[in-house]
C-alpha cells in the first residue's frame, strides 16, 4: 500500500511539473508580446 502511494505522488508530481512546464511556454510568450 505504501509503495502505491508513493508511485501515485511521483506520478503526480511529475504530471503537475509537465502541466507547469507548458503553462510557462504559453504564458511567457504571450507576456513578452504584451
Amino acid at each position: 500500500m505504501p509503495a502505491t502511494n508513493v508511485l501515485a505522488n511521483l506520478f503526480t508530481t511529475l504530471y503537475n511539473t509537465e502541466d507547469r512546464k507548458k503553462a510557462d511556454c504559453v504564458i511567457l510568450p504571450t507576456s513578452k508580446l504584451a
